[in-house]
């Protein structure tokens, strides 16, 4: 489970919005993300590196352990980072 301190991600530029993200516990599953709360028909997915409109869940892999990162995602040129 991956808990957010913030359900929507505040927007800090045009297009770019980041938060705090708590990883607590594996996610095989991947994660994406929605456009609109509940509508998992209007999400973005693929890659942190390429993010579309409609992809697949991005693989969790990226974090060595447990703990508090920082999440910025970019729609503008379908990017995401995490520190």
């Amino acid at each position: 489970k991956w808990d957010f301190t913030s359900v929507v991600l505040p927007k800090t530029a045009p297009g770019v919005y980041s938060a705090q993200v708590t990883i607590n516990a594996a996610t095989p599953w991947g994660y994406n993300f929605l456009l609109y709360d509940g509508n998992w028909d209007a999400k973005f997915g693929g890659s942190e590196s390429a993010l579309i409109f409609g992809g697949e869940n991005i693989k969790a892999d990226w974090y060595a352990t447990m703990g508090t990162y920082t999440m910025t995602v970019d729609l503008i040129n379908g990017k995401c980072t995490v520190n």
